[in-house]
């Protein structure tokens, strides 16, 4: 008893280190990208060419034709690219969500090597900045509009297709700061996953806890621990 009620005076200030140690690492570790990009200068460049996969329309964007050759181009960049901004639209306000990879060529290579994929989600503002590990300055540049693949239940692909069926390239930028994401639902997360480590720390009440089946509130307790897991 008594251990428990010195458990329970600790928990306040334990409590409160647990709420700094999150709010430390939301805004240093989980934001490091807007730390890393705070001294950036951004350059906005634009698409010298297309692929012929992709139909000017009359909106101003371009329509999907197939599956090959969907891609924009960026020819004399001649720039260090830390990051890209790419933002994209559909020009019939359907929202855009869309597979994308992208072509680089510079100064470790003067042909094309790719990068790994992304998605772009219009609504999602955090999707439209990617990080670039490149060699040296970038001269050409091109994003390409990847198809998804499709299985049967065999896992046997069937064929392509693609999320997005007209585009509207509305800005791509070089060196974009990234903004500051405060996400409070993520601290939450860490200060529970704290308590929980807290709560089952050496010598603490919890730990100290035998596991006995023929009790009616653990059977219950390990049902709904394993559910959590599943």
């Amino acid at each position: 008893m008594e251990r428990l009620i010195r458990g329970g005076l600790a928990l306040p200030k334990s409590f409160l280190i647990m709420f700094i140690i999150a709010m430390i690492l939301e805004i240093f570790v989980f934001n490091f990208r807007f730390w890393e990009s705070i001294g950036y200068n951004a350059t906005s460049i634009e698409a010298t060419s297309v692929g012929d996969g992709l139909i000017k329309n009359k909106h101003g964007g371009y329509d999907i034709d197939g599956y090959e050759n969907l891609y924009f181009e960026f020819d004399n960049i001649d720039s260090d690219i830390n990051n890209l901004y790419v933002s994209m639209s559909q020009p019939t306000g359907t929202p855009f969500r869309q597979w994308v990879s992208f072509d680089v060529a510079d100064e470790g290579s003067a042909v094309y090597y790719t990068l790994p994929q992304r998605e772009l989600v219009s609504s999602v503002e955090r999707s439209k900045y990617i990080k670039f590990n490149v060699n040296g300055k970038v001269n050409k540049l091109r994003i390409n509009l990847e198809p998804d693949v499709e299985y049967d239940l065999g896992m046997t692909p069937k064929g392509k297709v693609l999320s997005a069926y007209n585009v509207s390239i509305d800005s791509v930028e070089i060196n974009k700061p990234v903004p500051f994401y405060f996400l409070p639902l993520r601290v939450l997360g860490v200060i529970l996953i704290l308590l929980l480590c807290y709560g089952l720390r050496y010598n603490s009440a919890l730990y100290g806890y035998r596991l006995d089946l023929s009790s009616d509130k653990q059977r219950a307790a390990l049902v709904v621990l394993v559910a959590v897991n599943l």
